[in-house]
């Protein structure tokens, strides 16, 4: 399965990307609002990172996104996916992606 992180700088990304690789559906790209940050955690992961969400999900074309946002930032984040309508699993405990609710 083609998967990508958009959020890679979340802390959980190392736990999904790891046990994505071991069952064999290794991480092919990631991306972060926070370059700085979301470059380094790529690093560290040893995952291509992509400054550019959109650009990366054109380029790479995944089957399943997984979206690891901060609270408050969670709808920059998943705003690329839905916008490609791409399936995806939001790691959002306590974030609210709607202020009215």
């Amino acid at each position: 399965m083609r998967t990508v992180i958009v959020g890679v700088a979340h802390w959980h990304a190392q736990m999904y990307a790891d046990a994505l690789s071991q069952i064999g559906s290794p991480v092919l790209g990631t991306s972060d609002l926070d370059a700085g940050a979301g470059k380094a955690a790529a690093e560290k992961l040893k995952l291509p990172f992509d400054t550019d969400a959109g650009a990366m999900l054109d380029r790479i074309k995944p089957e399943l996104v997984f979206v690891l946002p901060r609270h408050d930032r969670a709808m920059d984040e998943l705003k690329p996916v839905l916008d490609r309508r791409l399936p995806f699993l939001i790691d959002r405990k306590s974030t609210r992606l709607n202020s009215s609710h």
